[in-house]
């Protein structure tokens, strides 16, 4: 008979006290259920711990670091995306995976990101000469009304001046907006591997 073998993995806040040290778990599962795990459990200080005790705005960097781009785009905000018209902004977009998604399917579509080196070396070729690298301030370079439509995906929660942000993406979009931010109760999951949900 093959030994059974289980897995298990929380992500739960523990006090200071239990960081670096380590236990057996029991877990009473109610009735007569109970499983112990014979293995000893290292207890690690989350980067977001803050999150739960601070009414402060917390930012990417304040939670991990900023990392490169998106390599693909979230499957429901492309279908969003592609119900707006052209032409369209992405507002934040990255190496423009968004930006030639929407070429592709055939709108007008054009990207706004930061002028860094990372973006620089990112940037998709099919997309490079629809996307402006600026300097992050406000008013963004593009004339009042220039885009019927808007997208920020998961940009906002990034940027300090975010009212700025706001009444510049009003200032642009004639028609219609859309904006997706993240879920914090995400961030638990990718802590360990530096990924931003």
């Amino acid at each position: 008979m093959t030994a059974r073998r289980a897995g298990l993995a929380l992500d739960y806040l523990v006090p200071e006290s239990m960081i670096g040290s380590s236990t057996v778990l029991d877990l009473d599962l109610g009735g007569n259920s109970k499983l112990r795990f014979e293995a000893d459990f290292n207890f690690v200080s989350p980067h977001y711990h803050r999150l739960l005790s601070t009414g402060e705005v917390l930012h990417r960097e304040h939670i991990y670091a900023s990392g490169p781009p998106n390599v693909a785009v979230h499957p429901e905000v492309l279908e969003l995306a592609k119900e707006l018209k052209g032409p369209l902004l992405d507002f934040g977009c990255g190496r423009g995976v968004l930006v030639a998604e929407l070429q592709r399917a055939g709108m007008e579509a054009y990207g706004l990101e930061l002028d860094t080196r990372v973006i620089k070396e990112s940037i998709l070729p099919q997309a490079a000469g629809a996307i402006t690298l600026y300097d992050g301030s406000f008013p963004s370079p593009f004339e009042d009304g220039r885009f019927r439509s808007v997208v920020c995906s998961e940009v906002l929660e990034h940027i300090a001046d975010y009212q700025g942000a706001l009444r510049d993406i009003a200032r642009l979009a004639t028609e219609k907006v859309i904006f997706t931010v993240p879920d914090a109760s995400a961030i638990p999951v990718g802590f360990r591997h530096g990924a931003v949900p």
